[in-house]
């Protein structure tokens, strides 16, 4: 009797519909390893080639490393915090570096609430944007862009919020 249960248990269990797999982790970034990941101001862009030139720039998260670098760098006083828990240096270096034709592009857009959120547009429609000037309802400007580099070419340029 056990066994005729533990056999009709297994087979209920066999006929049971087996979960779908979970789907593998996505990475929206082109199939690439990333020798470099660089941040800066956009400063150029060539529209047919495509390449960017950045100013580029040292950027400090968070209130501890970013009060020290100012500190540091003698912008506020030994004793005084930052107002917000960033810091910027600059470098004083520009460089130019080609874009990938399958770059992803992350832009600040707004999310159906009208707050600030990330959005991915062609790298089309980023050049000709920003060759245009500050935004006008669909994204917004940022002042500072990383750039993810794979064999020499950016693949991936996303904008970082600044409050």
């Amino acid at each position: 009797m056990r066994l005729a249960i533990l056999l009709a248990g297994l087979l209920v269990a066999g006929c049971a519909p087996t979960p779908a797999p979970s789907p593998a982790p996505s990475s929206d970034l082109p199939s690439a390893i990333i020798d470099e990941l660089i941040i800066g101001r956009l400063v150029a862009m060539k529209v047919d080639g495509p390449a960017v030139t950045l100013e580029l720039v040292q950027w400090f998260d968070g209130p501890d490393a970013a009060n020290e670098a100012a500190r540091a760098d003698g912008v506020i006083g030994p004793n005084d915090d930052l107002p917000e828990p960033f810091y910027v240096r600059d470098l004083g270096q520009r460089r130019a570096v080609r874009v990938a034709e399958d770059a992803i592009v992350v832009v600040l857009g707004y999310d159906a609430e009208g707050n600030i959120a990330p959005d991915q547009v062609p790298m089309a429609e980023f050049a000709a944007h920003w060759q245009r000037g500050p935004a006008s309802g669909a994204w917004t400007p940022a002042a500072y862009y990383w750039c993810s580099i794979a064999n020499g070419r950016i693949v991936r340029i996303e904008a970082q919020y600044v409050p």
